[in-house]
């Protein structure tokens, strides 16, 4: 009788636990699907594999808004995630849209599910700003000058382990560069520069180079000839849609300048300038793409807009400006933001 009662019980066991299961499902299935329901919110979420995805991130802004009253109605957001993996890291660009206003924010982190947290923050209060969440303060007197609203995003420091990088990157350089046809067949010189970089593609800059003098005569006459030297600063612009290790762009730039001219060997020895001007195109690498050191590699092709040449009487040209100037550089430069 005993065994009887044990064996009769044993449905009812479990069919208790199976309803109790089937009652624990329910509830997980029901509050992920509330967590993913945020009608105020059109995300896009580009991530390497490996990286939390795009119902990961919703469920966990759902939460924290879910944490701080979120169930009020808020104002549409529209966000553009893209996360690309860095040496040391991660790295998420997040383009918002509320209110007709577009926003970037860079976030880094050393993990992806440290970056994807530090994203569904800037997400949650980009939908429900800290004012929604706290009681009004007490009225105060209003100010004398009235100021521009402080967006949320800004009011709040970056999460613990997240750096913040400003929109707008400057930067100098110095090195040697190498030219090809101007003064010489090869001519060694000196480049320093400054440049700015725009988000994650434009960047421009401001080069200043100097090519010590170099002789140039006629052939079988060494004796005379001309001493040549050049000084040019040159505005660039470049954009550089490739962001790995490694950072590769194309530019489009204008070199203005003096090409400094002394006769030697010549009864006469003149000695002027002749004005310098040559738009080019050029390709650059710098590595690495992130960091306050890097190496840049340059290679640019000028186009002088006079082809002028130096002659000497009675015995003829000396040398002529190139269709065509090549210039390969090898600069170090500093990321000062």
């Amino acid at each position: 009788m005993r065994f009887l009662r044990h064996h009769g019980d044993l449905p009812v066991m479990r069919a208790r636990s199976l309803r109790s299961l089937i009652g624990v499902l329910a509830l997980l299935g029901a509050r992920q699907a509330r967590a993913v329901e945020l009608p105020d919110l059109s995300l896009g979420w580009q991530a390497p594999a490996g990286c939390p995805d795009h119902e990961a991130l919703l469920a966990r802004v759902a939460e924290l808004l879910g944490a701080r009253g979120g169930q009020q109605s808020h104002e549409p957001l529209e966000v553009s995630a893209f996360v690309t993996r860095l040496p040391s890291g991660f790295r998420a660009e997040l383009r918002t849209t509320q209110r007709g206003a577009e926003r970037t924010r860079t976030l880094e982190a050393a993990s992806c599910s440290e970056l994807t947290e530090a994203s569904a923050v800037v997400i949650a209060l980009a939908l429900s700003p800290p004012e929604a969440a706290v009681a009004p303060p007490a009225p105060l007197p209003p100010p004398a000058l009235a100021t521009p609203p402080v967006e949320a995003a800004d009011a709040l420091p970056p999460p613990a382990g997240i750096a913040r990088r400003s929109s707008v990157r400057l930067g100098g350089g110095a090195g040697v560069v190498t030219d090809l046809g101007t003064l010489a067949p090869v001519s060694l010189g000196f480049a320093f520069g400054l440049g700015a970089r725009y988000g994650r593609y434009v960047e421009h800059g401001v080069r200043l180079s100097v090519f010590p003098t170099r002789s140039a005569s006629i052939e079988g006459h060494p004796e005379q000839g001309v001493n040549l030297g050049l000084v040019a600063a040159a505005l660039s612009l470049c954009f550089e849609p490739l962001s790995l290790p490694l950072a590769v762009g194309a530019c489009a730039e204008l070199e203005l300048g003096m090409l400094h001219v002394e006769g030697f060997g010549s009864p006469d020895r003149y000695s002027h300038d002749t004005p310098w001007v040559a738009p080019g195109l050029g390709l650059r690498a710098a590595f690495p793409d992130q960091g306050p050191l890097r190496v840049a590699l340059t290679a640019d092709a000028l186009f002088p807009t006079e082809q002028t040449k130096f002659t000497i009487t009675n015995l003829g040209v000396v040398h002529e400006l190139p269709v065509v100037s090549g210039r390969f550089g090898l600069l170090a430069e500093l990321i000062f933001l």
